[in-house]
């Protein structure tokens, strides 16, 4: 490994510590957007999206019949999560937005389910 590898894993790992790893997608995802990688339009981030949704449907099928690691299940699930923020990202959400209504959403659905309940 390059000197300058080991660095870069060296500061991801600290970051983790202390940031949220969301937010350092997000910011890969800006970063490698500036670069040139990133799709052109988000109707092509919703294609890339909905594959790995199905990629992730079928691990969590075979993972279920035992046919399947936890590895692999986490590792398409970790893929659906960088395709909704490259989607997000594309729709010019705001990242302080999305971690906003992120933190909101289980309250408004734990206050809706106990709506049913009563």
């Amino acid at each position: 490994m390059k000197e300058q590898d080991i660095f870069f894993a060296q500061r991801l790992l600290e970051r983790l510590e202390t940031e949220s790893p969301l937010a350092i997608a997000f910011e890969a995802q800006v970063k490698s957007a500036e670069v040139g990688f990133d799709f052109a339009t988000a109707g092509l981030a919703f294609d890339r999206l909905a594959d790995e949704m199905r990629e992730l449907s079928e691990a969590f099928e075979k993972f279920e019949k035992g046919a399947d690691s936890m590895d692999h299940l986490c590792d398409e699930a970790t893929d659906v999560i960088f395709g909704t923020i490259n989607v997000l990202r594309h729709a010019k959400f705001e990242m302080r937005d999305f971690f906003s209504a992120l933190n909101t959403a289980p309250s408004q659905q734990t206050e809706s389910s106990m709506r049913l309940l009563l």
